[in-house]
């Protein structure tokens, strides 16, 4: 049932998400996981360190690109506005990849234009949420069956 679709997003998946949102415009319910919320290029940028050449490979290409091309109309941050999707996010406080402080600034972006956002911390917590798996899933459930259409 196409009237019944939703999205859920981990990570770089989380960005992936808010592309998805933002291009289509459609209210389809969001829950995010740990999400990258940075722009691009500084989402890739951020980790090129954990690749095996430092991501030299990565920040030529980001190179050759800016040449031909102006980033900041690749980047998700200039285009949250589109977003007509109920959000509900997640972020542990401990997490090992995304600061906290990034979600933050994401939600309090969201929330300053209006749009529907539900925000968990969990203190402690990874970036797969482990400690507080259950609730966090369970949270989604519940999202998702008070935000999916009722036929």
């Amino acid at each position: 049932d196409p009237e019944k679709v939703v999205i859920w997003g981990h990570s770089n998946g989380g960005q992936i998400a808010l592309s998805v949102l933002e291009i289509s415009q459609k209210p389809i319910p969001t829950t995010l996981w740990a999400p990258v919320t940075k722009g691009f290029p500084e989402s890739v940028l951020t980790y090129m360190s954990q690749l095996d050449d430092l991501g030299v490979k990565v920040k030529n290409r980001i190179d050759e690109f800016v040449k031909d091309y102006d980033p900041q109309k690749f980047s998700i941050t200039n285009y949250f506005e589109n977003i007509q999707a109920p959000l509900q996010v997640h972020q542990g406080t401990a997490d090992e990849y995304i600061e906290t402080a990034w979600t933050d600034d994401f939600v309090g972006k969201i929330k300053a234009m209006g749009k529907e956002v539900t925000y968990f911390k969990y203190k402690g917590n990874n970036h797969n949420l482990s400690q507080d798996w259950n609730q966090v899933v369970f949270r989604d459930l519940e999202f998702f069956k008070e935000n999916l259409p009722k036929k």
